[in-house]
């Protein structure tokens, strides 16, 4: 019984955060290991020059911006959300932010070596513009890299991470809730996307046992 109430607990709480708070919500949860394990070990597969200058679409509370920055590359971030905007610039007031929707990207053409977004391209009214934003501001040899809940993902693929991350508490109701609320989105359908959007040599990638899904692909 006390399990439960403390499962209905912290429900409660990431459905509080999520209307009235997101900073706050996107900053716990990137500080759980689940989902910031995710994050580094996604974006570590594109930092490669220390001289590269990364764009993440979705900046949120700047956590993934600050991750880049402290490993030496040039991190500049961008969110529609002036309450995340100000958790950022209050957090990290060495890296830049910018306040713009994803279809109307503030950068020159071919600015970025890497252009990223985590969690965005799934719940944006239009991800055909945003990819396309995304492919405008990348340098030719860049790379552009989504990722998104994975549609393949059910209730017993939960079931099963659940188990093996031995989750429990606050992290194991911040895994569940996600996977029930988090619009998804199909791997192939994002691989048409960038294809149609002149993107080359496109791969995906899984992540928390098929939870998450990335797909990249090369600006040629």
């Amino acid at each position: 019984m006390m399990q439960l109430l403390t499962d209905i607990k912290n429900k409660i709480q990431i459905l509080l955060w999520a209307i009235f708070s997101p900073a706050t919500l996107f900053h716990r949860l990137s500080r759980l290991n689940w989902y910031g394990a995710t994050l580094s070990q996604w974006i570590d597969g594109y930092l490669e020059e220390s001289n590269q200058r990364l764009l993440e679409v979705g900046s949120a509370s700047g956590d993934l911006c600050a991750y880049i920055w402290r490993k030496g590359y040039q991190a500049v971030g961008v969110d529609t959300s002036n309450r995340m905007l100000k958790v950022a610039r209050m957090r990290y007031p060495e890296i830049t932010f910018y306040k713009a929707e994803g279809n109307q990207l503030p950068f020159e053409d071919n600015a970025f070596d890497v252009v990223a977004a985590a969690s965005v391209v799934n719940i944006v009214p239009d991800p055909d513009k945003l990819v396309k934003q995304m492919r405008r501001v990348c340098k030719r040899g860049g790379r552009i890299t989504v990722l998104f809940p994975s549609a393949d993902f059910n209730s017993g693929d939960l079931y099963r991470l659940t188990n093996a991350l031995a989750l429990t508490g606050f992290s194991r109701t911040a895994l569940r809730t996600w996977h029930r609320l988090a619009p998804k989105l199909s791997v192939e359908m994002l691989k048409n996307m960038l294809t149609r959007n002149g993107l080359m040599q496109i791969q995906s990638r899984f992540y928390l046992c098929g939870m998450v899904a990335e797909v990249s692909g090369r600006i040629v």
